[in-house]
């Protein structure tokens, strides 16, 4: 059997090779777990289970790596060793290895909906793969209930204390906010948006309540379709940031701009609602000013999302949608 290389929905070979697996070595610094309890239910009941991994205090309190894995791991009756250094991800089940970049976590193992960008190769386990587990576990400190429980008093005490938890939930806000504007959100090649008014997405991320069901719904679809945390958005500056970064490279908005370049209709050099109904295959709306369709949302997103590109044009005898 040749080296098999895997990039997308890690979980399925796991939970091929792990389910009723008999013996399982896990090596990989960070562990959390909703991952390992996962992990653990493909395992046969009389599985060997060995755990490789580090046991830094920075990494459970600030949630990389969960200490409350350690005791998962003992009541199967499975040995846990520690190495500082670690940063190796190994796994077997049985006869089959896995090695690559995945920890055992959820974004690791698509184990939620937007998963990290991971690799991981499979061979049938050797002699050379033995020798390779006997270098990782050799002279590595054996985890016990006192290192546990020091471990897990300081974590403790960490995650208790009211400014070390204010500091940590507002330095995630803006490392996800700095993320997300730098993700890439495949989107559909044509409008795909159910929210008419852009300032529902606001609302929906700090005031939901003040919308309806049907606009909270809409809303808060178009945002996981975007993926944008709720959560993340603290002012509107942060979503104005988010939906400019979602938006300006979509095969929408690249077509509008074809659209200008190409420009021949009698509105030049702006482009007509008339025109972008048509063009981009959106409803009419009943009456002008009101949202019962989409060609004045579509204005909207472009202007009010993208205001350093796109404008509105002079009134006439209708919407006109300006390029700057």
């Amino acid at each position: 059997m040749s080296l098999q290389v895997t990039i997308a929905e890690l979980d399925r070979p796991f939970e091929v090779h792990a389910t009723n697996a008999r013996e399982a070595v896990l090596v990989a610094p960070y562990v959390k777990v909703a991952t390992l309890e996962w992990m653990l239910s493909l395992l046969g009941e009389d599985c060997r289970i060995r755990l490789l991994t580090r046991a830094r205090l920075q990494d459970f309190i600030l949630g990389a790596s969960d200490i409350e894995c350690w005791p998962l791991i003992w009541e199967r009756g499975g040995d846990i060793f520690v190495e500082q250094s670690l940063h190796a991800k190994y796994y077997r089940f049985d006869d089959t290895v896995f090695f690559g970049s995945a920890n055992v976590t959820e974004s690791a193992l698509n184990r939620r909906v937007n998963p990290n960008l991971e690799l991981l190769a499979s061979h049938p386990f050797d002699e050379s793969f033995r020798q390779t587990e006997d270098a990782l576990f050799a002279g590595r400190i054996r985890a016990n209930e006192d290192l546990y429980q020091r471990l897990k008093t300081l974590v403790d005490r960490y995650k208790k204390d009211k400014f070390f938890n204010e500091l940590q939930k507002e330095f995630k806000q803006f490392r996800n906010q700095h993320d997300s504007r730098l993700e890439n959100v495949p989107l559909p090649d044509h409008w795909c948006f159910q929210t008419k008014h852009t300032n529902f997405l606001w609302l929906a991320c700090r005031k939901p309540e003040s919308l309806n069901n049907l606009e909270r719904e809409a809303a808060f679809a178009d945002l996981r379709l975007l993926r944008i945390c709720p959560e993340d958005v603290r002012y509107k500056e942060d979503l104005q940031r988010l939906m400019a970064a979602r938006l300006e490279n979509w095969s929408v908005v690249r077509k509008l701009h074809r659209c200008f370049d190409n420009n021949q209709t009698e509105d030049r050099p702006f482009l007509c609602y008339g025109f972008i109904r048509d063009t981009f295959g959106l409803e009419k709306d009943e009456k002008y000013d009101q949202y019962q369709g989409t060609v004045n949302a579509f204005f909207d997103w472009m202007i009010d999302f993208l205001p350093d590109v796109f404008c509105e044009g002079p009134r006439s005898h209708s919407r006109l949608l300006g390029r700057l």
